[in-house]
């Protein structure tokens, strides 16, 4: 079946809803990854970054604290 032929039998389809996905309630998170640290579409709009493409990465080990300048 191609994209083409599954777009026109839509009708027949039923959209499946998570309950257990993350609510779209308007929290903004950072998410510390393994090779990686994410921010969610939230945090980029509330903070107005969406022409931001770096972000620097400031540590205070004694404090424990992480910064960001985008």
């Amino acid at each position: 079946m191609t994209s083409l032929d599954c777009n026109q039998n839509m009708s027949n389809w039923i959209k499946h809803r998570r309950d257990d996905g993350q609510a779209a309630d308007g929290e903004s998170l950072v998410s510390l990854r393994r090779n990686a640290i994410a921010f969610n579409a939230h945090f980029i709009r509330a903070n107005n970054l969406t022409d931001s493409t770096r972000a620097s990465v400031y540590v205070d080990v004694e404090q424990r604290k992480l910064g960001f300048a985008f």
